[in-house]
């Protein structure tokens, strides 16, 4: 039932974006912004049942709510991966995944951001990210592998070159790279009026300290920080594959592509998991303490 609110009432924010846009910008944009920083819920992985009986769940507080945590395999004796999710997204888009680095010797941690997955909340906000990513790290004693999918990898690439967000290395898939795209797409999909987008940006940015660092990631300063694994698929929807042809020049061998899994079945990909579990054996086993 709350799902079904949530759905009507995003529906009849989309229908009036459109409709106040010449009438009033400055009010279509705090509507876009309404909508912006409200996600759509995405339903749960199938098939979870094996999986949740291997997890340990821990809920931390986050302001007036709580945060829902899982770990996998904390015996585990390879480094341990940090699953980040994307905006909409959930914990449980990495099952499979999961499973393949639980069978590979991998403690797992993944954790759903407020207003997604297991995690309760009706909005969020990068800032909010930030702090999460921040206080989940202070539980830990390790400097783990991130492995973050499309906007998780803007939350995660800030925390580590602005926040000091300990990393051992990175893995970013289908990142959406320029915050300009991100506004265009997200405009296109709520019919925002032209004149409406500079007040959306406005009231976006204002949510993040240092936002002038946010419009695009910098990955030149983060290719010298730690060891990068960038993924994309040629034929992804959300992210089109011409946004990463700069990643392409810095990365090299560790720009790896994939055709046909498009923006969020490539985490489900045999292919990218063993991909990601080279990278491992090439760049990070000799960084083991």
């Amino acid at each position: 039932m709350k799902n079904l609110f949530r759905m009507t009432a995003l529906q009849t924010a989309y229908i009036g974006t459109k409709v106040l846009g010449d009438i009033s910008p400055l009010i279509t944009g705090k509507l876009g912004t309404f909508l912006w920083f409200t996600p759509l819920i995405k339903r749960p992985h199938k098939n979870l049942s094996d999986l949740l009986t291997q997890s340990e769940v821990q809920k931390i507080s986050f302001k007036d709510s709580y945060i829902t945590i899982r770990n996998f395999n904390r015996s585990g004796t390879k480094s341990r991966l940090v699953m980040v999710h994307g905006w909409g997204g959930r914990w449980d888009q990495f099952s499979e995944l999961i499973n393949f680095l639980i069978k590979n010797g991998h403690p797992v941690t993944c954790f759903d951001f407020p207003a997604h997955g297991e995690s309760p909340g009706l909005s969020t906000n990068l800032h909010e990210w930030f702090e999460i990513l921040k206080k989940t790290e202070s539980l830990y004693n390790d400097d783990p592998i991130y492995v973050c999918h499309s906007f998780g990898s803007v939350a995660v690439t800030h925390g580590i070159l602005e926040m000091n967000l300990r990393a051992k290395a990175l893995v970013m898939v289908n990142s959406p790279n320029q915050f300009d795209f991100l506004i265009q797409q997200f405009s296109k999909k709520i019919n925002l009026n032209k004149k409406a987008v500079p007040y959306l940006v406005k009231n976006v940015l204002n949510t993040v300290d240092g936002a002038d660092k946010m419009t695009t990631i910098p990955l030149r300063r983060l290719s010298v920080k730690l060891p990068v694994m960038y993924v994309a698929d040629e034929n992804d929807r959300e992210v089109p594959f011409t946004l990463h042809t700069e990643a392409k020049e810095i990365f090299g061998e560790n720009f790896v592509t994939f055709k046909n899994f498009g923006h969020n079945r490539i985490l489900s990909a045999k292919e990218f998991h063993q991909a990601l579990e080279n990278f491992y054996a090439k760049e990070i086993t000799d960084l083991r303490l």
